[in-house]
């Protein structure tokens, strides 16, 4: 196993080269996420969006697509929230540029649904047309609908992994909701847990 883990070639880290090739955002992702959240917490939206911006940039462009996309949709979210919707549709539309290369479509376009949501509050019309945009650039015939999701049962908590394998943030079955379709994400970045 060690001669796996430090070869990155073989066993269950040789995937992502080892332990720490697990973290597919490298070592320091893990807090540099957890303080983007932070600032979004404090309610320092237009410094949270500016961070989870960056972040999907350096996602994006290791490759981790999906975590890309759903950065730059954190990044658009706190810009709606500090009252910049059309800096927000613009952060949404680097989240699509970043997801482009996702085989999973469907999946990633729940995070667009979600935000289609919210925009919709904001600017209807807005909203429709950010939602076409995604469904054409996705071949999607419609915009996934983002559900509530549900607690974990037992056998799902126990096939969850310690920590996200995108970021490497902790998990916390208690705060993780698996969608209706049986899939789940990171609360954190969005890499697909399941």
């Amino acid at each position: 196993m060690l001669r796996s883990m430090t070869q990155g070639t073989k066993g269950r880290g040789g995937k992502a080269g080892g332990k720490a090739g697990k973290r597919a955002l490298g070592d320091g992702a893990r807090k540099q996420i957890a303080d983007a959240h932070a600032l979004e917490e404090a309610g320092k939206h237009a410094d949270a969006a500016q961070a989870f911006a960056q972040l999907g940039e350096i996602a994006a462009e290791r490759g981790q697509h999906a975590i890309g996309a759903y950065l730059a949709l954190r990044g658009a979210s706190a810009l709606l929230r500090s009252g910049d919707a059309a800096a927000a549709v613009e952060a949404a539309r680097a989240g699509i540029a970043h997801a482009e290369g996702i085989s999973e479509k469907k999946r990633v376009g729940r995070h667009f649904g979600r935000f289609v949501r919210d925009l919709r509050s904001e600017d209807a019309d807005v909203a429709t047309a950010l939602s076409d945009e995604v469904k054409t650039r996705f071949g999607l015939k419609t915009l996934p609908t983002p559900g509530d999701g549900v607690a974990p049962n037992r056998a799902q908590r126990r096939s969850l992994p310690k920590a996200c394998a995108g970021c490497g943030t902790p998990l916390d079955a208690a705060t993780i909701r698996f969608e209706d379709d049986g899939t789940v994400d990171c609360p954190a970045c969005g890499h697909p847990l399941s």
